[in-house]
Parts: structure tokens; sequence; C-alpha cells
């Protein structure tokens, strides 16, 4: 086990996705830069238009022209000319109108701002799609952390396993946790039948990363001690990558759909979720104050006794003293020491 290894990051992903949507579009597009397709429809039409159907295909052409941006300032006078001889029959010489037309629509056609070809930004996108899906990605710790962690377990098969529990615990602390160390140390409590604290570091691995192999194996240790009673899991069963995953694909058919507004704005709405649902899980843990119970303890202001590896929420503390909710109906002050935070404080292991 490496505990230096950091997962993905849903975020970045969404953000590689968007830019592989992108890149798609611009490179679907081709080299052409917008409204240019439609200049030379345009300009095909005119050179084509004779006789009344010259005049009638002109103010078309002025009324495309005016829903262009920055439209130009003889534009109008232009389209008084070419209605007066279509509509009033007003001497006016069809080729100098033509020409006119064909400048104009050509001017409204032409490139605007960057000349960079749409294909080389669509590369460039692509380029930063896979830069970052790499730097976020999921990727491996600098070696020592393993190193540490494999001689804790050394030690922990000779039956050092207070030595090793404290190596993990450390880790823990420098690293900024896993699943992994979390059932290490869990599995070193059962070893010494504390089983609270064990279902206190069951939580807190699963609060890191569901779906450890490691820790459920702990867990139904946990549980056939009696254990995590009642316990619900602090995180949906989506791992980090498979969130980062969701967030890519979701991101690219934002991008391929960003022409159909409400088919994007629902897209957008599933890159919202995928991207924060791990950090807003682990904000509601700690701001709830979900516990365990470490040890039997009785609940002050009833005749209820807590049991090793309980649930419940802490609702407020007064020096010493918590006051500790068990299920829906149950309430009462406990010793602060008899629970421990599942999300805990900064530099707290609780």
């Amino acid at each position: 086990m490496d505990p230096s290894a950091r997962p993905a990051v849903p975020w970045a992903f969404a953000v590689a996705g968007l830019a592989l949507g992108a890149a798609w579009r611009l490179w679907s597009r081709g080299g052409a830069p917008r409204g240019d397709d439609a200049g030379h429809a345009w300009r095909a039409r005119l050179k084509a238009a004779a006789g009344a159907d010259l005049w009638r295909t002109a103010e078309e052409a002025c009324a495309w022209l005016e829903a262009q941006p920055g439209t130009d300032p003889d534009l109008r006078a232009l389209r008084d000319r070419v209605v007066a001889a279509r509509y009033a029959g007003a001497k006016e010489n069809p080729e100098v109108v033509r020409a006119q037309l064909l400048a104009l629509v050509g001017k409204a056609s032409a490139p605007r701002g960057s000349r960079v070809p749409r294909r080389m930004v669509a590369v460039l996108l692509v380029g930063a799609a896979v830069a970052c899906a790499i730097l976020f990605g999921a990727r491996a710790g600098d070696g020592r952390a393993a190193a540490q962690c494999q001689a804790a377990d050394q030690a922990a098969r000779r039956g050092e396993v207070e030595k090793a529990r404290q190596v993990w615990l450390e880790l823990w602390r420098s690293q900024g946790g896993s699943p992994g160390l979390a059932a290490r140390i869990a599995w070193a409590h059962v070893q010494a039948g504390e089983i609270g604290p064990a279902a206190l570091w069951v939580l807190r691995g699963e609060l890191v990363e569901p779906r450890d192999p490691g820790l459920r194996w702990v867990e139904e240790r946990v549980r056939e001690a009696g254990g995590l009673v009642g316990a619900s899991a602090p995180r949906w069963p989506v791992r980090r990558l498979e969130w980062s995953l969701v967030a890519l694909v979701l991101g690219l058919a934002t991008g391929l759909a960003w022409s159909r507004p409400p088919l994007a704005a629902g897209f957008v709405i599933g890159v919202l979720v995928a991207t924060t649902v791990v950090p807003i899980q682990g904000w509601l843990a700690a701001r709830y104050g979900t516990a365990v119970v470490l040890r039997p303890t009785d609940l002050e202001g009833s005749d209820v006794q807590l049991e090793p590896g309980q649930m419940v929420t802490v609702r407020a503390r007064e020096g010493a003293r918590l006051h500790v909710a068990a299920g829906r109906v149950i309430d009462g002050w406990v010793p602060a020491t008899a629970v421990a935070r599942i999300a805990p404080p900064r530099g707290d292991d609780g």
C-alpha cells in the first residue's frame, strides 16, 4: 500500500471533458471561420442572380447583412436603393449594386478576432485536456511512505502491533489519510479488543474512500464483535476515480451539446454533482457531528448505556462534556473522551 498516493480529482476531469467537447466541435467545423460558409452562399447567389431575381436576392442579402454584428453604415442607403429599384422601378445599375453587395458580404463574413485556425485550437484543447488528466489523475507517491507502511506491516506480522499502529497513525497524519491506513489502524484496535475505536477508524476510512477491500474485511470483523450496529456509510459507494470518469463523460457531453441549451444545462447539472459530491459529503460529516462511542458509557439524563461502536450525533459541547443524541428521541450528556467524531478537527486523530 502507498499512503502518499493521491486519488483523481473530479473537477479536473470535468474541465478535461469540456475541453475535449469544445475541441470536437472546433475540429468538426474545419478551418473555415464562423460566417464564411454563409458568406460563400450569398456571394454565389448574388453572382448567379439576374433581372428581377437579382433585386429579390439583393434585398434578402441586405436583410442578412443587417443581422450580422458590426453592420456597415452604408448598408441602409444601399438597401433603400434596392427596395426602390425592386418595388418603385427606380433606375439603378444592377452591376454596381451587385458589386457593392458582394463587397459588403465579403466584409461581413471575413474572419474576426483571432486568425488561429480552428483545428489548431482543437489540438491545443486536446493537449490541455490530456495534461489536466495527467496532472490531476490518480498517481503514486514518492515511495518513502510506502516503505514505512511496509515496515510497519512486517512489524505487525511479528506481533509488534502497537509499534505498527503508531507508524500507521503517523502516516495518516502526515499523508492526509487513506482507507488502507484506516483499515490497518482499525485492525490493530480489533486485535486489542477495542471495538469502539475500531468502528471509528472503519468509518473514517469510508469517509476518505468507499469500497476499499481491506476496510470491508475489517468492517466484517468489527460487526462480528458487536460494533457498527445501525451505522450507515458516510459516503455514497462511488470512488473518486469513478466520479472523475463520470465528470469527464458529462463534461464531454456538455461541450458537444453546447448548441442545445436545455440538453447542455442538464449535463452541466450532472457535472456539478460529480465534482462537488465528495467535498459536500465530507462537509456534511463534519457539520452534523456524527461520532462513535469508544467505550461503554452511561447517557446522563437517561437510563440508557451507550455501547462501543454505537453511532451518536454531537449537538453541543460544555467543557469536558458533550451533548449527544442516540437515535431520534434519546439524548443526554457524556464525557468528551467517551466519543470521537468521524470527521475530527484538523490535527486530531480521535
